[in-house]
């Protein structure tokens, strides 16, 4: 469960950090329980380095991000000093599965209708095509090259963004570009490649069904339109 594994992360870090936002300054900005900020151990450093890593799986997840953090404190407070607790473990992960489904099954609704509205205001774009099946397109850089087929594996840079500008995936980040099967990409994809010549580049608006669907992956909410830049470089 994605949601439930950012949650444990979320109470893991804290624990790591020391978060307490009851306890008292020390007159230097932090809290009397709270470790120094000077790593001298290996330990030290290898607990700040986890903490690191997990808190950044917790601030890209924004429906554990913007949970009132008071009363994950208080949890974690009533689990560490073993006092009477509001909720045992068990009761914990039924409750969040419980909770999360519900978010989700929410986000489903509202993302396919705002989906659907920017989608629709996008046809009207000049530059756009609309495809039978949904897949929108736009042509950023023409070329003549050849066209890989459905069992070809290309090689592509592409970035990949959500409806408000959020960057998800990015080959910017890589040393190298991205290859890959054909027959292994979502069914927009697979359409648009197969469409483009070598050397060109386009702009891909894919709907939740020709993409990721209803279930969240990631940073990416469930139905959501996602956008790439998608430039073939070769095929294979």
């Amino acid at each position: 469960m994605i949601r439930l594994y950012f949650f444990t992360i979320c109470v893991l870090i804290t624990v790591v950090v020391g978060c307490n936002p009851t306890s008292q300054s020390d007159g230097e900005g932090r809290s009397a329980s709270e470790p120094s900020r000077s790593l001298s151990t290996d330990e030290e450093k290898a607990a700040y380095a986890i903490g690191i890593t997990m808190g950044r799986n917790v601030l890209i997840d924004p429906l554990v991000r913007d949970l009132p953090k008071e009363h994950i404190y208080m949890a974690i407070r009533d689990m560490v000093e073993d006092k009477d607790k509001v909720m045992n473990l068990e009761e914990a992960r039924e409750y969040l599965s419980q909770y999360f489904e519900k978010i989700h099954a929410e986000q489903r609704v509202t993302n396919l209708k705002l989906g659907q509205d920017f989608l629709a205001e996008n046809a009207k774009k000049e530059g756009v095509t609309v495809l039978s099946s949904g897949l929108q397109y736009e042509i950023l850089q023409d070329a003549q090259g050849a066209k890989p087929f459905s069992t070809s594996k290309v090689i592509v840079h592409y970035e990949g963004r959500l409806m408000d500008g959020t960057v998800f995936d990015s080959t910017e980040k890589n040393p190298m570009p991205s290859e890959f099967p054909l027959s292994s990409v979502m069914e927009g994809w697979k359409e648009a490649l197969q469409m483009m010549s070598k050397g060109s580049k386009w702009r891909l608006y894919v709907p939740a069904e020709l993409g990721y669907g209803e279930k969240p992956v990631g940073q990416i909410p469930p139905n959501s339109v996602t956008i790439f830049d998608v430039e073939l470089l070769d095929i294979r």
